[in-house]
């Protein structure tokens, strides 16, 4: 089915310069002024959702725009559909010098050979840095800084995996990636009600979920970027069809809402 993708009917850019740009799944190169973050964007998939297409991770490895000049790697949890230990092993042993920041490999459905990721990392001689505390902040250049707050997965059944939510700030505006977060309004409040966040990217379950919702309307972000869907030829749940009803559905109640859905859909925030 040739699905039209819903467009947010109003979508004011913010003064800085921003933009983001999907690999596959919630996989995401974030730009500002010239520089350059990759989260959640090494992987191969899983059977539900989709991979970096071959031919893009090429790109990638190769550097090649707009994958030149990343200065950091970013993952919010080590399941495969966001992190492949062997892709990024591959990635460092191209690009030796950049920054690797990751949760422990700690929980259900995180493959065994994420367990020995963060020590083959650090051998290639680049800086990793294995992110264990509850709130963890790393300056990444003037006014630029990256908070991991540690949060629970989804899932009753992945309560135990080690997930951040990742807080960009970046000269003053707030950019929040929620991976696979917990749809729990009073535990995201307690962790973010003292921040402005211009922009939350979201999984769908955000819109598909009450608790979702209701997060949502406490975190008051200013925009929505919706991500981790499967590629059209790849999508065997129908899941691209509840993603536009369940836009479409809420719209009037949520802010501003994009979806990232296609290889290298980038957008402008």
């Amino acid at each position: 089915m040739n699905l039209e993708r819903p467009r947010p009917k109003s979508w004011p850019l913010a003064a800085q310069d921003i933009t983001l740009t999907l690999t596959a799944n919630a996989g995401i190169l974030l730009q500002f002024q010239g520089h350059k973050w990759l989260i959640d964007g090494l992987h191969t998939g899983n059977s539900a959702f989709s991979g970096v297409p071959a031919a893009l991770l090429d790109q990638i490895m190769a550097g090649a725009h707009p994958f030149d000049g990343i200065e950091g790697l970013c993952f919010t949890h080590l399941h495969e559909d966001h992190c492949l230990a062997s892709v990024l092993e591959r990635y460092r042993a191209e690009h030796p010098h950049t920054p690797v920041y990751l949760p422990p490999a700690v929980g259900e459905g995180v493959p065994q050979e994420a367990e020995g990721l963060a020590s083959a990392l650090a051998r290639s001689g680049g800086p990793v840095t294995v992110l264990t505390k509850p709130k963890e902040s790393i300056s990444l250049g003037p006014d630029l800084t990256l908070t991991a707050f540690s949060f629970p997965h989804s899932g009753v059944e992945f309560h135990d995996v080690a997930h951040d939510c990742l807080l960009f700030s970046l000269a003053g505006c707030q950019v929040l990636f929620m991976g696979d977060a917990k749809q729990d309004p009073e535990g995201l409040s307690g962790l973010f009600s003292a921040y402005d966040i211009h922009t939350a990217v979201i999984n769908p379950l955000f819109l598909t979920m009450g608790q979702g919702r209701e997060a949502l309307a406490l975190l008051r972000p200013s925009k929505l970027v919706i991500c981790h869907i499967p590629f059209a030829w790849e999508d065997t749940m129908r899941f691209r069809e509840m993603v536009v009803r369940n836009t479409l559905r809420w719209q009037e109640q949520l802010p501003p809402a994009a979806l990232l859905w296609a290889p290298l859909d980038t957008i402008a925030l």
